[in-house]
This record gives C-alpha cells, structure tokens and sequence, in this order.
C-alpha cells in the first residue's frame, strides 16, 4: 500500500498500522567516521577496474570520497556501496556513490511521507459505511416514488 502509486481511502485498520508505523521509534541516522568510508571505496576499487595511483594520488582520492559521502547516513551509504559492487564494472566517482546514496535516502524518506499522507487521507475523508437499515422500507417506497415522478417530469 506504501509503495502503491493509488492513494486510496484507507479504514481504520490500515490507518492504525499507518500510525504505529509513524510512531515507531526511527533508530538515529548514524554518521560515518573516515575509516568506515575508506574501507567501503578500498573494498569498491579491488571490485571494479581501477587505473594505477601513486600513494599520494590515492590518499587525495580517499579524502575526495570523505569530504562528499560524510554527510550521508551509514545505512544508506552501506547498502549504496552493495548496490554499487554488483552493478560497477569501473570505479564510481564521488557523484556515482553520492546519487547512489540519494536515491536511497529518497526512498526511505518517501515511504515515510506516503504513510503520512494516507493517514491524512484517511482522518480526512474516511466514512463509516452507512447502515442499510437506517431507511424503512415505507421512506424507501416514498422515495422511490419521489424519484419516480421526477424521471416523468
């Protein structure tokens, strides 16, 4: 329903999971240290063909890739770089692992901001169904009629 492109009107229900969803508690967006990162593009250059460097080449490359990905939640990161191992053939650039990270950070932001909107939908424009048998069956005869003579008009 989440990922659904249809933003139906969800019952009570589906709006009491929508809630305890929301309400969840989010573990803390955890940073990356420099460490973490270096081993992730070491990991990512043995994977995928990588031109020769000299030692100092490489250390600027590494702090290229710190200064960019740094700021991007460990976990999106870390399933960014698995993406990245089973789709690169050469090694990405900072950009290619930077909007590798985004799309993930897109998606898990999106779900969230989907279940709030069906959740707002609902408190919005969710009804009880109606009662069949709040109408007598003589109000449905006067009504019928009603309805009737306005059809011959």
């Amino acid at each position: 329903m989440i990922l659904s492109r249809e933003t139906p009107v969800v019952g009570p229900k589906a709006a009491a999971a929508l809630q305890a969803f929301l309400d969840a508690p989010r573990p803390p967006q955890q940073m990356p240290d420099q460490t973490k990162i270096e081993t992730m593009i070491a990991r990512l250059a043995m994977a995928t063909k990588e031109r020769q460097t000299t030692l100092e080449e490489a250390h600027e490359r590494l702090d290229l890739y710190w200064r960019v990905l740094r700021n991007v939640p460990l976990t999106d990161l870390r399933a960014a770089f698995d993406d990245l191992l089973r789709t690169c053939t050469f090694m990405p650039t900072p950009a290619e692992v930077l909007k590798a990270c985004e799309a993930r950070t897109a998606r898990r932001e999106f779900v969230v901001s989907r279940a709030k909107h069906l959740l707002w939908k609902h408190h919005t424009e969710w009804r009880p169904p109606v009662d069949a048998d709040l109408v007598t069956r003589d109000e449905l005869e006067r009504i019928k009629a009603k309805v009737a003579a306005q059809l011959r008009a």
